[in-house]
């Protein structure tokens, strides 16, 4: 019983006593009115501890009332009245004094059994590592849901001779990525991963693929639809890149096909390799034709790496054999946006193969951080001399707060920027600020092709307020040879696990 509502129920029972046995029955009518009392009090209560006061309280009025009906008081019938009215006293008394323990109290949980395989071997746990995470003890089983939503605001502008030519420079906005990743791990060397989603509101297959992790003397081995290994600036999600689109470059590297991949990293992480054979294939993962596999491998090194990756120097190669599907190629590309119209553009071209070599480099230094790369495609023409289309960039980029970049040594790439808690803007901190330029060429024109040459200089900033949101400015300045200038403000709300 609650004990605070003992101490008025006491009291009315004192009172009670003093009633019958003070004034007998000429004050029946004021006991009959305490009794009342006691019961509004304990109405207060549950049903379980209602259960034994009431139903004494009730037996008492009953008897009052056969007193206040009977022509002459009763002195044994008070008397009876006074004992059980002590009984009742006593018996609220003791339940006053004793604990009162719940009916069902609360049962240890016992520790878990470290040695129970059946708890700590199969069991998930669900946490929380820029994305939602679960896997059992021994980390045999894992699995992540991830998600990224990008979404691009685009605002553009140009000299008439360019707006003759590529016709008007609309501003726009697009959800460029809306993505949804499931991957993870299956008895310890089972990797599978799905990228789906939007890419510009158009539905598409990203990344689908199953793999072995740790094959002796292999390495890995990954068959499905995926990026091929090729350059830098390419094989970085585009979570991590520190411009709103990739640069120039991204216009003669392949990117993702449908194929076969062996891979691994060497030298305790400071080198890696990857190599592959590989369909063109559409969106959907899908290819067919006859023959025409493309074959492509890329080595990366770290000959300094110190400070676990504060300080380091990166430096890679790529080679891709191309057997293009109907001896057909074009290459194209845009002003570093994705909302305006080609700047560049060789048109179809017929040939019968493609040699593309690409050389990248790449450093951090504490906040800075630089990168470069340039890539030759060499066109075997089906008629005519051969063609040769380059394209390379150079950027570099400081953070203002003290943070840097982040290094993959299993893939020889870069991350985003390197967080904690405590700078998260809204946990005390400011977030982190990256100031970012960059320098990029292609050149579309050799012999009979004329597909135009373009220059950008970008400048942008980048504001990081946690691990998974980040908001991005780019200011372009574009120059199409022989032709004239073009401007173009890009901005990126983004979030992404």
């Amino acid at each position: 019983m609650n004990r605070y509502l003992i101490v008025p129920v006491v009291a009315s029972a004192l009172l009670l006593i003093h009633g019958i046995c003070g004034a007998q029955t000429q004050n029946l009518d004021d006991v009959m009115t305490l009794i009342k009392s006691v019961e509004e009090k304990i109405q207060a209560l549950d049903e379980q501890q209602k259960q034994s006061v009431p139903s004494k309280i009730a037996q008492l009025e009953q008897q009052i009332e056969q007193i206040r009906n009977t022509t002459r008081t009763d002195t044994e019938s008070i008397n009876g009245i006074a004992t059980e009215i002590r009984t009742l006293m006593a018996e609220l008394r003791n339940n006053m004094n004793q604990p009162q323990k719940p009916d069902n109290p609360p049962q240890p949980v016992p520790a878990p059994n470290k040695q129970d395989k059946s708890i700590s071997d199969k069991d998930f746990r669900v946490f929380w590592n820029n994305g939602v995470c679960m896997n059992t003890a021994d980390k045999a089983f894992q699995f992540r849901i991830g998600a990224r939503i990008m979404n691009d605001w685009t605002f553009m502008s140009g000299q008439d001779k360019v707006t003759e030519k590529l016709g008007p420079l609309d501003d726009g906005t697009e959800f460029r990525r809306a993505w949804i990743q499931f991957s993870g791990l299956a008895y310890g060397n089972t990797e599978f991963n799905a990228l789906l989603g939007l890419n510009s509101g158009k539905p598409e297959i990203l990344d689908v693929y199953v793999g072995l992790k740790n094959i002796p003397g292999a390495g890995n081995i990954r068959i499905g639809h995926f990026k091929e290994p090729i350059g830098l600036e390419q094989l970085m999600s585009s979570n991590d890149l520190s411009f709103v689109e990739r640069s120039f470059a991204h216009a003669l590297n392949p990117f993702r096909n449908t194929g076969v991949m062996l891979s691994n990293s060497v030298i305790k992480g400071r080198a890696t390799w990857a190599a592959g054979a590989f369909r063109e294939s559409d969106t959907s993962g899908n290819g067919s034709g006859d023959g025409k596999y493309n074959y492509t491998v890329r080595l990366s090194g770290l000959p300094l790496f110190t400070e676990k990756g504060v300080k380091l120097i990166h430096i890679g190669a790529s080679y891709s054999y191309r057997n293009p599907l109907k001896h057909q190629i074009q290459y194209k590309s845009r002003n570093e946006t994705h909302l305006g119209p080609y700047f560049v553009n060789t048109g179809t071209l017929n040939t019968d193969s493609i040699n593309l070599i690409n050389a990248e480099a790449a450093g951090i230094y504490s906040r800075a951080y630089f990168q470069g790369e340039y890539i030759s495609s060499e066109a075997d023409m089906t008629t005519g001399d051969n063609a040769g289309f380059s394209s390379y960039y150079i950027m570099g980029s400081i953070f203002l707060t003290p943070h840097h970049r982040a290094y993959k040594q299993s893939s020889g790439t870069f991350g985003g920027a390197v967080m904690d808690e405590k700078s998260f803007f809204g946990n005390g901190g400011c977030g982190a600020w990256e100031a970012t330029v960059r320098y990029s060429n292609i050149d579309l024109t050799d012999g009979a092709v004329n597909g135009g040459e373009a220059t950008d200089i970008t400048i942008g900033l980048n504001w990081y307020l946690n691990q998974n949101t980040r908001v991005m400015v780019n200011y372009i300045y574009s120059d199409l040879d022989d032709t004239g200038k073009a401007r173009a403000l890009l901005m990126r709300f983004q979030f992404n696990m």
